[in-house]
């Protein structure tokens, strides 16, 4: 059976359906499968956040706790929590329930059921699930009793108290779902001789190595009850537990706050301010360019300045292409006799690049 349930590369048998008279239990099956899914859903989405949690802890902690007795539990703890997660048993309960008439028929009439086999694979996948939640609260009853001994000592007093509560709460919800797969593993048992067996099978090993039921997994309060020994230690850590506790906050209490005076800072040396001058852009008035000779002057002085170095000349801005074309423009109107026309063309083009 272990082999069975532990075995991931598990072989599916083939989706195959076979024409059957027996119809009845058809509803009673649908209902099981609704009932699992809506009580499933109410924990499974804090489960697996609480699982996530856990994984970012281990790794936030991997360096303080990795060669301790109690990261190991946890380690094993969150192998079992990756192996659920891979197993995705609800993805084959929906493969399997898709196979199934949606609609109730007449006793006597002909459907087409799934086989068997499909549904002695499906129980074998539920029964993985089962064994590993029993894992998983196994692992987290080794790992919780670590950490509530590492309490005792407040040794990482935070940090063991966020994970203990975090084991706790996996352990609850892990005994929980556990249960719930548990009886909906033992409901569908009492259906598996009405499905129509395929005698060609080659996937009999399965059938062979199921069980017919299983226990259920007991809840601390359920195994104190049958064993006054385990109440006994569970009273007697949970004592040790709260003097601890006790011990830490005398502690604290004692711890007296002693003033401290404020030292004389020297100052700190900020530097010197350093001054930038900003440099002043250059304006050029426009009213000395009114006649053709201060235009023709200031050509003849910016094309010489442009020659040498144009950055410092005013038509610095002014392509050589644009300079030369605004020149030639200007001469040309002089020579046709258009002196004004000349003028008001050149300092409208000066204005709109300086």
């Amino acid at each position: 059976m272990e082999k069975l349930w532990n075995d991931f590369e598990l072989k599916k048998p083939p989706i195959l359906t076979i024409p059957s008279t027996h119809t009845k239990f058809i509803a009673d099956l649908h209902g099981l499968i609704e009932t699992f899914y809506s009580k499933h859903n109410r924990h499974e989405e804090e489960f697996n956040e609480t699982a996530a949690l856990l994984g970012r802890l281990m790794a936030r902690r991997k360096n303080s706790f990795s060669k301790m007795k109690g990261f190991k539990d946890i380690c094993k703890l969150n192998a079992a929590l990756c192996r659920l997660l891979r197993l995705d048993f609800k993805r084959d309960l929906d493969g399997f329930r898709s196979t199934l008439p949606d609609v109730i028929y007449e006793e006597n009439t002909v459907v087409h059921l799934p086989t068997r086999d499909t549904y002695e694979f499906l129980l074998a996948r539920l029964l993985a699930v089962c064994e590993l939640h029993k894992r998983i609260v196994q692992c987290s009853i080794e790992a919780g009793e670590y950490f509530v001994a590492q309490l005792r000592i407040q040794f990482f007093f935070e940090i063991n108290t966020l994970l203990l509560a975090v084991i706790a709460k996996i352990h609850n919800l892990s005994i929980k779902l556990g249960n719930l797969s548990i009886h909906f593993y033992n409901h569908l048992q009492q259906y598996r001789s009405q499905l129509p067996l395929n005698k060609k099978s080659k996937f009999q090993q399965i059938s062979e190595s199921l069980p017919t039921s299983l226990a259920i997994i007991e809840t601390r309060e359920a195994l104190m009850q049958k064993n006054p020994a385990i109440k006994t230690s569970n009273s007697a850590t949970q004592q040790a537990l709260e003097q601890s506790v006790e011990d830490l906050i005398k502690q604290e209490e004692k711890i007296k706050s002693t003033p401290v005076k404020a030292k004389h800072l020297k100052k700190t040396d900020m530097g010197k301010m350093v001054e930038r001058s900003s440099k002043e852009n250059k304006s050029f008035d426009f009213n000395k360019l009114s006649t053709t000779e201060d235009i023709q002057k200031f050509i003849t002085k910016e094309t010489k300045s442009r020659a040498n170095n144009l950055s410092s000349c005013l038509t610095k801005q002014v392509l050589s292409h644009e300079w030369a074309g605004a020149t030639k423009l200007f001469e040309r109107k002089i020579q046709n006799g258009e002196e004004k026309k000349a003028i008001n063309i050149f300092k409208k083009f000066i204005s709109s690049k300086l």
